[in-house]
């Protein structure tokens, strides 16, 4: 479940997307051990993320393999917010600009403050539907899969019964309970990929953004791509004083090093020589926001730094470490998907499927 603080913990911090990830699993996971999962896990390796064929869409999730009509396709347990008020984003004047990004990838419905959201690959999952002119229009068969409760969860049944008041008091005591799946509606074939029906309104509110979104308008001092950089324009703190990067722009180093995990109020120091990526740094993972302290040029022609890698709870001096393993990063919250004017709504499940004592009409809600 998700309560307020592991949002507020996950939306504050300042580490990258996979720290986000392990602060999210550390609030609100619960460990089980291999015998557990061998008597009550599901199969998570139907469905591998690729590029969607829906132009402009990002990833997508696809087949690993055959999958007949009725099969489970993912499994999505979920965690709970009790009140999406709680995504609502405010400027410093206290006026409200937004909604988390969370929002996004949280199943909900129109007339309910709950929010649902899978804790598994089921958010890969795009919509289409066969409506007529719909986004992803995916002609008369529609999508290949939908959501339903899920028949594994064993609270499901129970928690399906409870008010909003009961989920919001089990919620609050560190208890969780309910889960959907997607299952296939028709024979899917390896390589396919996998849609669900978001619903009209998601649809309706989609189309409004794509009718009246305006870009922003931005200095060039505030905003560049990240493809007008690249290790050329590397700069030292020093440098930065009387040349700074463009405000959404910041350094991120390669660092891969467990024996210095042990928070500390020391910088820790240590020789980079070592730290080259074995695939380039574009596609690694493992990159942390830094700080270049000095640039040099080694007689060999090769660049070499040093750097100060930043992580939550420590700070790391690396000297002679390999400029090609520095590379630029956007900033917390500076990306397109965090502008004032970016697509927020929520999929919604259907309403033969949501118990009408979630909907807010029928708690007293405005």
């Amino acid at each position: 479940l998700i309560t307020e603080d592991a949002v507020k913990a996950v939306m504050n911090s300042d580490t990258n997307s996979i720290s986000h990830i392990k602060t999210m699993a550390h609030q609100t996971v619960n460990r089980r051990d291999v015998n557990w999962i061998k008597e009550n896990g599901q199969c998570m390796d139907n469905i591998r993320p690729g590029k969607s064929t829906i132009p402009g869409a990002g990833r997508g999730a696809f087949a690993n393999g055959y999958m007949p009509e009725g099969s489970l396709v993912a499994p999505a347990p979920l965690l709970n917010i009790v009140d999406k008020d709680i995504l609502t984003m405010y400027d410093d004047e206290d006026e409200v600009f937004g909604r988390q990004l969370l929002v996004n990838y949280c199943f909900g419905h129109q007339d309910s403050k709950l929010l649902f959201c899978p804790q598994s690959n089921a958010v890969l999952i795009n919509h289409c539907s066969g409506r007529m002119g719909a986004v992803g229009e995916c002609g008369e068969e529609g999508p290949n899969a939908k959501l339903k409760w899920s028949e594994w969860d064993p609270d499901n049944s129970e928690w399906l019964g409870y008010s909003i008041e009961e989920i919001e008091s089990k919620t609050a005591s560190s208890m969780r309970g309910l889960s959907l799946e997607i299952v296939a509606t028709r024979d899917i074939k390896k390589g396919e990929e996998v849609f669900i029906d978001y619903g009209e309104n998601w649809e309706e509110a989609w189309q409004n953004h794509v009718e009246n979104w305006e870009p922003q308008e931005y200095d060039e001092s505030d905003f560049q791509p990240l493809t007008s950089m690249d290790n050329s324009d590397l700069r030292t703190i020093e440098e930065q004083a009387t040349k700074p990067y463009p405000a959404n722009l910041q350094n991120a180093c390669f660092y891969d090093y467990d024996d210095a995990k042990e928070e500390t109020e020391e910088e820790l120091s240590m020789d980079g020589t070592d730290f080259v990526t074995d695939d380039g740094i574009e596609k690694e993972r493992n990159v942390w926001p830094c700080e270049v302290v000095e640039i040099a040029k080694e007689s060999t022609g090769k660049t070499v730094c040093t750097v100060r890698v930043l992580q939550e709870n420590q700070t790391i001096r690396i000297t002679n470490y390999p400029a090609e393993s520095i590379t630029f990063k956007m900033r917390p919250y500076s990306s397109d998907l965090h502008l004032q004017n970016a697509f927020r709504h929520s999929p919604e499940i259907d309403d033969a499927l949501f118990p009408n004592q979630w909907k807010t009409q029928n708690q007293g809600f405005t």
